[in-house]
């Protein structure tokens, strides 16, 4: 979980970056809502009441398209919310995306979508060390995957969730955790030569299956990693033997085998 101040926020997952999903919030606006209010992104730029939404639709913006391919038409396994207010406080709001994979992919994301605000609205944590709650959250959201009645043994998603607090002083404050490859990436400007020049800072760190620490932690928990090659990317597998299936990234929620 990192910490860092800012003023708006861009969360894209793997595929969304590839397909175009944006989400965007501008956390100065103050709106008086009473309970908190969950988006959920929908597919293609279809519309969604502006009653509903948790902010106006000229501050947040979101877009998603499923992957293609030449065989068969494929299932949309991305989800992404946009919640507030949080815990009954209108300066906190919630932001996250997750890229379900595997057969079951899109019923892991959308029952993690769907829980993870509403634990998250209830952590007694939340106010006082917001970073302690995503963490206990994700972690307990994780665990009730295998209870939830979705066929996560070959499934799962990742996550990356950022919490954004005004502060007292001014400064909006960002709570950012992830599980997986999905990240979280702040859009900032810079002046140069008297023009605005876009910049983009990582939040999170990408959980790559052949990152170091993440091989070292899959090779303990004794996993096998494959390398990267022609036959495509770094896979985590049960053990050397690399019975199918293998996962493509480091396991993130769910993939219970």
């Amino acid at each position: 979980v990192s910490r860092c101040v800012a003023s708006s926020l861009w969360l894209l997952s793997d595929e969304e970056r590839g397909a175009g999903t944006r989400h965007k919030a501008d956390t100065q606006e103050k709106h008086a809502l009473a309970n908190m209010k969950c988006f959920h992104s929908t597919e293609l730029g279809a519309r969604t009441p502006p009653s509903s939404l948790p902010f106006p639709p000229d501050v947040v913006g979101t877009w998603s398209c499923r992957g293609f391919s030449s065989t068969s038409k494929k299932v949309n396994q991305d989800r992404g919310i946009v919640c507030r207010p949080v815990g009954d406080s209108a300066r906190i709001a919630l932001f996250a995306v997750f890229d379900g994979h595997g057969p079951s992919g899109h019923e892991v994301s959308e029952y993690v979508a769907e829980m993870l605000p509403k634990l998250l609205d209830a952590h007694a944590a939340l106010e006082s060390d917001p970073a302690c709650a995503l963490r206990e959250v994700i972690i307990d959201v994780d665990d009730r995957l295998s209870n939830a009645g979705v066929d996560s043994e070959h499934s799962g998603t990742t996550a990356v969730v950022c919490l954004v607090r005004s502060e007292a002083e001014g400064a909006d404050c960002i709570y950012a955790a992830n599980v997986g490859d999905s990240r979280a990436v702040l859009g900032t400007h810079t002046r140069r030569l008297l023009k605005k020049v876009p910049k983009a800072q990582a939040l999170t760190v990408d959980q790559k299956a052949d990152a170091e620490e993440e091989r070292r932690r899959v090779e303990r928990a004794g996993g096998f990693v494959s390398p990267a090659g022609e036959d495509g990317p770094a896979r985590v597998w049960h053990d050397s033997q690399m019975i199918p299936p293998g996962e493509r990234t480091a396991p993130g929620m769910g993939s219970e085998a």
